[in-house]
């Protein structure tokens, strides 16, 4: 996500803390056609449980700080 808070809407940053709350993120990165997450493991655990219990994204990679998942094509 861009940090230039003022070049998008803020129901968009309000979707782009939902899905990292793990509030409503399947749906919302459906919505949004990601294909692939970076996330911040100290930030954002509820997404990363959102996602371990998806069948459908797939842990690319994970470190002390980060991972990496990809949506499976179906």
């Amino acid at each position: 996500m861009d940090p230039r808070v003022e070049l998008y809407p803020y129901e968009q940053w309000l979707d782009y803390i939902r899905i990292g709350q793990g509030t409503r993120s399947l749906s919302l990165l459906a919505e949004y056609g990601a294909d692939r997450v970076l996330l911040d493991r100290k930030m954002q655990p509820e997404l990363s449980l959102v996602l371990t219990a998806d069948a459908s994204w797939v842990k690319e990679y994970e470190d002390d700080y980060a991972e990496i998942w990809t949506r499976r094509v179906p």
